[in-house]
C-alpha cells in the first residue's frame, strides 16, 4: 500500500505513519508533513519507505511559467497604477506599499489598504 499526501500534513497521524512505514507495511510520498518544515533530525527523513518532496506537488512545468507570467502582470500593473489582477478585496493598498517601500499605517479596522 502507498499513501500520497499533497493536501495537509495534519490529515495524517505521523506516529502511526512512521510505525507502518518502518514495519514495511506502508510506503508514503509526502509533499506536506506535520510539523512542517520537518526538523533535520525527524524520523520521517530516514525511513526508506518514505519519500519527501519540498511542498511543490501542485506545480507542473507549465504552472511554473504561469506563475512567472502572473507575477510580471501584477508588478507591471502596480508600476502603472492600474487595476491589479487577482487582488483580494482591501489589499491593494498593502500591495502598492510593499512595492514602493512605503510603510502602511493601519486604518481603524486594523487591515490597512
Amino acid at each position: 500500500m502507498h499513501l500520497v499526501n499533497v493536501s495537509r500534513g495534519k490529515l495524517v497521524d505521523t506516529d502511526a505513519l512512521l510505525e507502518h512505514c518502518d514495519a514495511g507495511r506502508l510506503h508514503a510520498t509526502l509533499d506536506v508533513t506535520s510539523p512542517e518544515p520537518l526538523p533535520d533530525d525527524h524520523p520521517l527523513r530516514v525511513v526508506p519507505t518514505v519519500r519527501l518532496s519540498p511542498h511543490v506537488a501542485w506545480r507542473s512545468r507549465e504552472s511554473a511559467w504561469a506563475y512567472v507570467d502572473d507575477l510580471v502582470a501584477v508588478w507591471q500593473a502596480l508600476a502603472r497604477h492600474e487595476p491589479v489582477p487577482g487582488v483580494v478585496s482591501g489589499q491593494l493598498g498593502r500591495a502598492r506599499a510593499l512595492t514602493t517601500g512605503r510603510v502602511l499605517v493601519p486604518t481603524s479596522g486594523g487591515h490597512g489598504g
